[in-house]
């Protein structure tokens, strides 16, 4: 079996990493919402491309105001883009962070149950040559290989 992955951080470098989470969300507290999955598809998304004919607005809303709407303010219209840009370039580095940290999570918990796997056949052939002691492991490693039994369907009734 080959190691593909291997992490090694200290206890104090993981808390370290659980510290800085911590300092994001205390950070962003109260300054961030959730939205339902039907109020994210009810509002417009500034992509790729929409994001230079935002910045263009709001630099001519800047230095043109006489064409704002009544209901747009230009001080919240630029902080609403400054904070979309901001939030955008974040997203992006903690998108890329999340994803290595999910396939690595991935992958080393797959390296780790084939192990595990590998050890509980190891000791399956141990209980069955009598070593002693390895009933007993395999007695408590079998419990995760347990099959609650279906009922079976009951026979069709004759149709006459």
């Amino acid at each position: 079996m080959e190691n593909l992955i291997s992490i090694s951080l200290t206890d104090a470098q993981w808390a370290e990493a659980e510290a800085a989470m911590q300092t994001l969300k205390k950070l962003f507290d109260g300054q961030l919402v959730t939205l339902s999955v039907k109020q994210r598809k009810s509002f417009a998304k500034m992509g790729d491309g929409s994001l230079p004919f935002t910045e263009k607005a709001v630099d001519y809303a800047r230095r043109n105001p006489e064409f704002l709407p009544p209901f747009v303010k230009v001080e919240e219209f630029e902080a609403d883009f400054k904070a979309a840009r901001m939030l955008n370039a974040l997203y992006q580095s903690m998108s890329q962070l999340a994803d290595q940290i999910d396939d690595s999570m991935l992958l080393a918990g797959s390296e780790a149950y084939a192990a595990a796997r590998s050890y509980y056949a190891s000791v399956k052939t141990a209980a069955k040559a009598r070593t002693m002691g390895a009933k007993t492991v395999e007695a408590d490693l079998a419990a995760r290989f347990v099959r609650i039994a279906k009922p079976e369907d009951p026979a069709p009734e004759p149709t006459a």
